[in-house]
């Protein structure tokens, strides 16, 4: 066969912060490998790092507003 197989890998990032706040995320990847025991291989091998490329503003919670007037 010619060609490349590609594996879809399902993760969950898990940030911790200083102060223990734990934020969970899922993401996908796409890996070229010849099997699924491979793309697995290959994931378990890696060293993931993480790099900021934007930071912006998704919400504004109002907490203990006085909406009555008085």
């Amino acid at each position: 066969m010619i060609g490349t197989k590609q594996y879809k890998v399902q993760l969950h990032v898990t940030l911790t912060t200083k102060k223990g706040e734990m934020f969970r995320h899922p993401i996908e990847l796409v890996v070229d490998a010849d099997s699924k025991e491979l793309a697995e291989a290959i994931i378990k091998e890696s060293t993931i790092t993480s790099e900021v490329t934007s930071i912006s503003l998704t919400a504004i919670h109002h907490v203990g507003r006085n909406t009555t007037g008085g």
